[in-house]
C-alpha cells in the first residue's frame, strides 16, 4: 500500500483477493484515523535507528517498561557496541542483517577488546529490537540474531556450570540494613525488596497501576 508517499507491507496473510482487499481498506482506515502508527520498513530503517525507537519504546511503555537505570546502560551498549567505529552494524539497513552479519559483528567487537559482558547485553539488545519488530508486523523473517549461537568464552561456561550460592542476611542483618537509610522511603524499599525477592529495577519502576 501507498501511505504518506511511503511504501509499507501490510502484515498477515489471506485466503482470497476479496479478504486481502477488505484487510488493506482496514489498514488504510486505521492510519488515517491514528488507530495505528505508520510500520517502519526494512528498506528505509537502519539497525541503529530500530535499536532506539526500540529503546524508547521499552522506556515509556506501561508495560513492562524500563527502569531509567535500565535504559541509560542499553542506550549505552547502542553507542559503544551497535555504533561501533570498529563493529558498526548500525550503519546497516535491516534486510541486510543476517546471521552471518550478526555473527561478524560479535567478532569484531570481540578484536575491538569489547568486554564479554557487554557483548552479551548488546546481543540481548538486537534480539529485543527484532523481537519487537516482528511482534509490531515491522519486520517479516526470522530473527536473524536467534540464529547465531551465543557468544560464550571457556570462563564463563565454566563459571555458568557452576552452582553459586545464595547468601542470605540473618534478620539482626536485615533489620540493621532496614534501620540505616536516613530517608523513611529507602527504609521501606529495602523492606520491600527483602520479602518480594524483586531486584532493584523491578522494584523502582513499579506504578501504581501494577497493583
Amino acid at each position: 500500500s501507498m501511505t504518506e508517499g511511503k511504501r509499507v507491507r501490510v502484515p498477515g496473510y489471506w485466503k482470497s483477493e476479496e479478504e486481502a482487499r477488505g484487510a488493506l481498506e482496514d489498514y488504510i482506515a486505521d492510519l488515517r484515523n491514528h488507530r495505528r502508527d505508520l510500520p517502519v520498513t526494512s528498506q528505509a530503517l537502519r539497525v541503529s535507528q530500530a535499536v532506539e525507537l526500540y529503546i524508547e519504546y521499552r522506556s515509556t511503555s506501561t508495560k513492562g517498561r524500563w527502569a531509567t537505570k535500565t535504559e541509560e546502560g542499553y542506550r549505552a551498549v547502542l553507542k559503544r557496541c551497535v555504533r561501533h567505529e570498529r563493529a558498526d552494524i548500525g550503519s546497516l539497513f535491516l534486510d541486510r542483517v543476517n546471521p552471518p552479519a550478526v555473527n561478524k559483528w560479535f567478532e569484531d567487537l570481540a578484536k575491538a577488546e569489547v568486554p564479554e559482558s557487554r557483548i552479551r547485553y548488546a546481543r540481548w539488545l538486537l534480539s529485543g529490537t527484532f523481537k519487537w519488530l516482528i511482534t509490531r508486523g515491522d519486520y517479516i523473517g526470522a530473527n536473524p540474531v536467534g540464529q547465531v549461537a551465543a557468544f560464550w568464552s571457556k570462563t564463563d561456561a565454566d563459571d555458568a556450570s557452576q552452582t553459586r550460592p545464595v547468601l542470605l542476611p540473618t534478620w539482626q542483618e536485615l533489620s540493621t540494613m532496614v534501620q540505616s537509610p536516613k530517608f523513611e522511603q529507602d527504609r521501606v524499599l529495602i523492606a520491600f525488596l527483602a520479602w518480594s525477592g524483586l531486584r532493584w529495577s523491578e522494584a523502582v519502576s513499579l506504578r501504581t497501576t501494577d497493583i
